[in-house]
């Protein structure tokens, strides 16, 4: 269910500025999956430098990193995609009053 939510916020996110929806959606769920991979390295470190024993529970404390990384990446597309210039070509170029 969480990777769903994931694509379908990402796809709607995409769908609101315009963007390619399934190539937003791909790398949204990438970004879960690389904060999640992220985040069990570094539990795995910290099980190994300071002997906490978090290799039980290991996916499930790892899910908020993937969270957290994709809403990191969902808010950088927003504000990146909302601070777009506007791009003129030469049709709009003329018809500007100088």
């Amino acid at each position: 269910m969480l990777i769903y939510g994931i694509g379908e916020v990402f796809y709607s996110l995409a769908l609101k500025h315009g963007e390619h929806k399934w190539l937003t959606v791909v790398l949204g769920l990438l970004s879960f999956y690389a904060g999640f991979l992220l985040g069990n390295i570094l539990l795995v470190v910290a099980d190994l430098s300071w002997g906490i024993d978090y290799t039980f529970r290991l996916d499930l404390y790892s899910v908020p990193f993937g969270v957290l990384a994709c809403l990191l990446f969902y808010r950088f597309l927003d504000r990146r995609w909302s601070n777009a210039k506007e791009i003129f070509d030469d049709s709009d170029i003329l018809d500007l009053d100088v």
